[in-house]
């Protein structure tokens, strides 16, 4: 189970490095192109436009269900000297355990969307189980199809949206402590009270769907990686 933990932290750290990447290409041609930001405030606004309301709308009802009033919401960019925040909502800072759970909310709401999103696209569009017996033009066909587009662009946009931004890092510290001792009483338990198997099948098996998911959106992300170098290279040298 240790290993599938610290397989999904790096997975998580490998995801968080794909998504500075994209952002630092996305201005670059942004400065090739017109001298300024202002083209990759464009784009990164439109293109992860679905994934900023995902990651304030998950801001908002997670304070809702934690009873922390609220003020207005924002899904649009603005700047502030060298910063872009691309949405907000209005919170009355409230403790530190409630103001945590509201700030990583974005996170584990992506992170149960893009599961779900990922275990049906791999099962139910991209047939991964059956990948060896998929011929080459089944599967151009399923990747022409507009479900599988939308999915995998859903899953791209939702992934790159769900981390912490600097608003909502202001607890994280919090994390580290809960992780110690919530592994001190894992190890307690496991030392002092015997765990069910079937507890331990079941968060085995969650762990690896989480894995996999995060693999499928690791692959994704660095697809779209590619393809946003590629076009910084061309404009690179046309320009």
């Amino acid at each position: 189970m240790l290993q599938l933990l610290g397989y999904c932290f790096l997975l998580l750290i490998s995801l968080e490095i794909i998504k500075q990447a994209c952002l630092r290409t996305i201005f670059h041609v942004s400065h090739t192109i017109v001298g300024g930001p202002h083209l990759g405030i464009w784009f990164f606004s439109i293109f992860f436009f679905p994934g900023t309301v995902i990651h304030e709308l998950a801001h908002y009802f997670m304070a809702k269900l934690l009873f922390v009033r609220t003020g207005g919401m924002t899904v649009w960019p603005k700047t502030q000297g060298s910063s872009l925040t691309l949405g907000s909502v209005a919170i009355i800072k409230p403790d530190p355990f409630r103001s945590l759970l509201v700030g990583i909310a974005p996170f584990l709401f992506g992170l149960c969307a893009t599961t779900v999103l990922s275990f049906y696209a791999a099962e139910h569009i991209l047939h991964l189980s059956a990948l060896g017996s998929v011929t080459f033009d089944q599967g151009v066909t399923i990747l022409r199809s507009p479900l599988t587009c939308v999915i995998l662009y859903a899953l791209i946009a939702v992934s790159q949206s769900m981390f912490p931004s600097k608003a909502d890092r202001g607890e994280l510290f919090l994390i580290p402590l809960a992780a110690i001792a919530l592994g001190s009483l894992i190890w307690y338990a496991h030392s002092a009270v015997v765990v069910p198997q079937a507890v331990v099948d079941f968060v085995t098996y969650g762990l690896v769907q989480l894995n996999r998911s995060l693999t499928i959106i690791v692959v994704l992300n660095a697809t779209f990686l590619l393809g946003l170098v590629f076009v910084r290279k061309v404009f690179d040298t046309i320009l």
